[in-house]
């Protein structure tokens, strides 16, 4: 299914309105499903919350865990937002529990924004098919998000926490976080990704305020201890030449970078985090740590359009011999760093990049590509045509170029491809390349929308 045809998407198909009546409101109407769902473990944050969850679902399954997964935005079906026991949700399901959302909400007269209409639904698809755990990933913040109406969920898991969706969220990380740090539950460990000072002091802060009377405790490492499994205090993810080594005060383990499914220094601390959550779960007496799942589960991780290397369809096929092809959804500042530091390190063997990026209304574009451009050997910036919201490349092209950043505009990926062939700026670069010194590399990025259109096309 590509999109659904209720709830609808209302103007530029961003209509956003955070808050929690609504949701409770139709969950009551359909016999409050939120209320039966498998043991929930719920993520937030900015970065790496998808990166995180696919890392912790593999480790699961490879335990033998029935899983259901919720994410978004999808990159090509939008049945890919809702996973039950493994399987995307069909298209006759999806479409059983959209139909008894819309009657209740119409039933009742209850008004109902896109994403919150959409989650109910999969609470309800949730609630009716057995699983062991169910991975919930925020739509947008934590605190009035439509996710965050699970009680006493198993396990909650923050992210690092950057700037992102400010105009929901605020202007600044402190207050970006305390939305963020909304998921946190008085009897719920959370498992902390690393974060810069001011948003781990949210997080402490919020701690503090839900334990109330036990400050005591928590003052003194107990109780914060029993509640906070931090990054840098409880765990770390340590590089290597290699690869990096996970340690905690449980166990050990060293990953070789070949054993990583998701490529990128950052999914280092990804992968790291997702073990933190497996030892978690372990605390709850929920799984059996297994070292053995642990590594089967990160080396066999699935997870499109982060740091993909593309050796098919369309595009790929429409380019010189030699040349690499290279998708990422990242989109914000913190993205740019990891994409830069992936750029970075092709640049210093040898090679040359071509950055295309698109993206939507809404991200720091400036920010964005700021990051990424000392790597690239130019830039063409594309419309994003497959969503409401997405900017054209001339938006794009003006912003950049008010910020004396350097593009080339095309309409689409592959005139992209086609102008960077004609501007006789990507050659041929055959089998010599292969050591990295002549290697030439496309690499798309910017926007998940941009993504999936492009995956599409495979």
């Amino acid at each position: 299914m590509k999109l659904p045809v209720w709830p609808p998407i209302a103007g530029k198909g961003r209509n956003i309105e955070l808050g929690l009546n609504r949701v409770y409101a139709l969950l009551e109407a359909l016999g409050s499903p939120h209320k039966k769902l498998p043991p929930v473990v719920h993520v937030a944050g900015t970065n790496g919350k998808g990166s995180v969850i696919a890392f912790l679902r593999a480790m699961l399954e490879e335990s033998d865990k029935k899983i259901h997964v919720y994410t978004s935005p999808h990159l090509v079906d939008f049945n890919e937002r809702i996973v039950l026991a493994g399987e995307c949700i069909t298209d006759v399901f999806l479409d059983s529990v959209l139909a008894e959302c819309k009657e209740a909400a119409e039933n009742n007269g209850i008004s109902i924004t896109f994403f919150e209409g959409i989650t109910v639904a999969a609470f309800l698809a949730f609630s009716r098919v057995e699983a062991d755990i169910l991975l919930l990933e925020t739509g947008l913040g934590g605190r009035l998000d439509a996710t965050n109406v699970v009680e006493s969920p198993l396990l909650t898991v923050i992210t690092p926490i950057s700037r992102d969706h400010m105009e929901y969220l605020g202007n600044t990380i402190e207050e970006i976080a305390s939305e963020k740090a909304g998921i946190l539950k008085k009897s719920t460990p959370c498992v902390v990704g690393y974060q810069d000072d001011i948003s781990l002091d949210v997080i402490k802060n919020t701690i503090l305020d839900l334990i109330g009377d036990d400050c005591e405790n928590v003052k003194d490492g107990f109780g914060l201890g029993a509640l906070l499994f931090g990054y840098g205090e409880r765990w770390q993810c340590n590089i290597t030449p290699d690869g990096f080594c996970y340690h905690s005060e449980f166990q050990e383990i060293y990953i070789n970078d070949n054993d990583v499914g998701l490529k990128g220094r950052h999914q280092y601390y990804n992968a790291a985090h997702a073990i933190a959550c497996m030892e978690g779960l372990a605390r709850k007496s929920h799984v059996v740590l297994s070292e053995s799942s642990i590594r089967s589960g990160i080396k066999n991780v699935y997870w499109p359009a982060r740091m993909q290397n593309l050796t098919d369809g369309v595009i790929y096929n429409s380019l010189p011999e030699g040349v690499e092809l290279w998708l990422d959804g990242g989109h914000n500042e913190a993205a740019g760093v990891a994409i830069a530091e992936r750029l970075g390190q092709w640049q210093s063997e040898g090679g040359k990049t071509y950055i295309i990026a698109g993206m939507v209304a809404g991200k720091d574009v400036e920010s964005f590509l700021r990051k990424i451009i000392p790597f690239a050997a130019g830039v063409c910036v594309v419309s994003v045509g497959n969503v409401d919201f997405g900017l054209s490349a001339s938006d794009v092209g003006v912003i950049a170029k008010s910020a004396d950043i350097d593009v080339i505009e095309a309409d689409n990926v592959m005139d992209a491809c086609g102008l960077l062939l004609s501007c006789g700026q990507i050659e041929e670069c055959g089998e010599e390349s292969v050591g990295g010194e002549n290697k030439v590399r496309i690499f798309i990025c910017g926007s998940l929308y941009l993504a999936g259109e492009v995956l599409s096309m495979r």
